[in-house]
């Protein structure tokens, strides 16, 4: 039922509520380029998180974190967030949500494990992200497509 897609694909930006594209403030990239997915014996497994990148003077927030799960049929599969609504697992799972000015930080993927029957093929992230006063909310949104990780080669050990 899943297939496996080979491209990585990458769109940001980060959009004060008027402005256009090209004044992102921020960047939002995933790392490593390539990901895959591994297969458990529970789930599927997502290796890779997010460099958020602060151009701006002032330092920023996250606020929320969510993701939506299509098929290939750009219907949707799965949705999930964390935010500050109180309920677990809410935003606080993230400890490092202030971006200093000029500064990037490493915020580990919060959403990495799904069920074995979602089909993965492209996975929508969107951050909500605002200035310290408050009166600037940007929101940024990356999309991916995954990979299904398959061994190529056969190791077996030296023994008899």
């Amino acid at each position: 039922m899943i297939r496996n897609f080979r491209r990585f694909t990458t769109v940001w930006f980060l959009l004060p509520l008027c402005a256009s594209a090209e004044t992102s403030p921020v960047k939002i990239t995933a790392k490593p380029n390539q990901i895959w997915i591994e297969r458990g014996s529970c789930g599927q497994y997502l290796n890779f998180d997010f460099v958020v990148e602060n151009t701006t003077g002032e330092t920023l927030n996250i606020s929320l974190v969510e993701v939506s799960v299509f098929d290939r049929a750009e219907k949707l599969e799965v949705q999930r967030h964390l935010d500050g609504s109180g309920f677990s697992p809410n935003i606080l799972l993230i400890p490092n949500r202030e971006i200093a000015s000029k500064q990037s930080v490493l915020i580990f993927n919060p959403f990495f494990a799904f069920e074995p029957d979602v089909d993965l093929a492209k996975m929508r992230f969107e951050f909500s992200i605002a200035a310290k006063d408050a009166d600037k909310k940007y929101t940024s949104i990356l999309e991916v497509s995954p990979a299904f990780y398959e061994t190529k080669t056969r190791l077996v050990l030296p023994l008899k």
